[in-house]
C-alpha cells in the first residue's frame, strides 16, 4: 500500500510539474526611436570665368552657375538662404542683397554681381523672404545657384572674389 501511495504521489508530482511548464505568460514592450531634425549642406564654388569689360561684357552680363547639395530628413521643412557676402554695397539688405567681389589687391576696386534662384535671373536669392523654401525627402538634391556679373564695370585687371554663406534653417 505504501508503494501505491508513493507511486501516486510521484505521478501527481510529475503531472503538476509538466502542467507548470505548459502554462505560458507573456508581456509586450515598446520599441522606439526618434529621428532628430537634420540636414546636410555642401556649397560649391561659383567661378564666372574671364570678365571682358571692354568687349562682350561692356553691354552683356557675365553669367555662371554652381550647385548646393542639400539633404534633409523626410518631411522636414525649412529655408535655404544665401547671405550678402563679405563686400556688400551701400543699401544692401538680407532680403535684397547688393553683392560685390573685391579686387585681390584690396585697393577698393569691386565688381557687382547677383545670385538668383532661377535661370532667367529674375528671382534674387538672399535671406528671409528671398530665401528658398525646402521640404526634405531623405535624399540628396543638387540645387542650382545662378549668378550674373553686371555689365560695363571697367576696373583694374586683377582677380576678384567674395565669400557667400549658404544656410539651411529648419
Amino acid at each position: 500500500m505504501k508503494n501505491i501511495i508513493k507511486a501516486s504521489l510521484l505521478a501527481a508530482t510529475v503531472l503538476l510539474t509538466t502542467s507548470a511548464f505548459a502554462v505560458n505568460k507573456t508581456s509586450s514592450f515598446a520599441v522606439t526611436t526618434t529621428i532628430s531634425p537634420a540636414c546636410t549642406i555642401n556649397a560649391n564654388a561659383l567661378a564666372f570665368g574671364v570678365y571682358d569689360p571692354l568687349g562682350v561684357n561692356a553691354s552683356t552680363p557675365l553669367t555662371g552657375s554652381t550647385t548646393i547639395s542639400l539633404q534633409c530628413v523626410d518631411e522636414l521643412t525649412g529655408t535655404l538662404s544665401l547671405d550678402e557676402g563679405l563686400y556688400v554695397a551701400a543699401g544692401s539688405s538680407p532680403v535684397t542683397p547688393l553683392r560685390r567681389m573685391q579686387c585681390a589687391d584690396a585697393d577698393g576696386s569691386f565688381l557687382t554681381y547677383g545670385l538668383y534662384q532661377d535661370a532667367a535671373l529674375s528671382q534674387v536669392w538672399g535671406a528671409s523672404t528671398s530665401s528658398m523654401n525646402i521640404t526634405g525627402d531623405g535624399t540628396a538634391h543638387s540645387i542650382t545657384v545662378y549668378g550674373k556679373v553686371d555689365p560695363g564695370q571697367v576696373q583694374e585687371d586683377e582677380s576678384y572674389s567674395d565669400t557667400v554663406v549658404a544656410t539651411v534653417s529648419y
